[in-house]
């Protein structure tokens, strides 16, 4: 014999109220989510088809890069700032390589050096890269780590598309100055 739990359906009129306020706020909030979505991919869709332009160069004009720049600057000379990047930046691309993002785990191993050399140029082991070239590179991490950036990474599909434009294009401009660290750090490595 089954026994039926006694369920209640009397709702008190200040209880009622309370929830139909709070069902408004939800319904509220998942329309302008959406809202921000089709707004945003739609926005993308019309900069990408009305401009000349290649993405790269409407990334690096975003207001978005301007500021990962504005901040590049002040995070190379604060050391805890610096690492907590890096640490934000692997955490990302550990987590978005799990979907299977085959060009993201190509450019890890890329991030790796890239890491190890802004904390040798940070500890003033090794210097020689340009000032530009340093600050463009830390600009680039700030702009990955961040979720909101020119295309905001939870538009399916195209989220990542910037972050990744970013990133090559500033690993194939850093190029000789990345392979001359790279020999740098075997060859120091090698005399310890």
């Amino acid at each position: 014999m089954l026994i039926k739990p006694k369920l209640s359906y009397k709702i008190y009129k200040s209880e009622s109220t309370e929830l139909y306020f709070y069902v408004l706020k939800l319904k509220r909030y998942f329309f302008s989510v959406i809202f921000v979505k089709l707004v945003t991919t739609s926005k993308l869709l019309y900069l990408m088809s009305t401009k000349n332009s290649s993405l790269i160069e409407q990334i690096l004009a975003s207001t978005f890069y301007k500021r990962s720049q504005g901040r590049a600057g002040k995070i190379l000379q604060n050391p805890s700032g610096l690492l907590k990047l890096l640490k934000s930046v692997f955490t990302k691309a550990n987590n978005s390589s799990k979907g299977g993002n085959d060009t993201l785990s190509d450019i890890r191993t890329k991030l790796t050096s890239i890491a190890s050399l802004i904390k040798n140029y940070a500890s003033g082991e090794y210097r020689d890269v340009s000032k530009g070239s340093i600050i463009s590179v830390v600009a680039a991490l700030i702009y990955f780590a961040s979720p909101l950036d020119f295309i905001p990474d939870f538009v399916p599909m195209l989220g990542f598309a910037d972050d990744l434009a970013l990133l090559t294009f500033v690993i194939s401009k850093l190029g000789n100055e990345l392979e001359k660290f790279q020999l740098w750090e075997m060859n120091k490595d090698l005399n310890n």
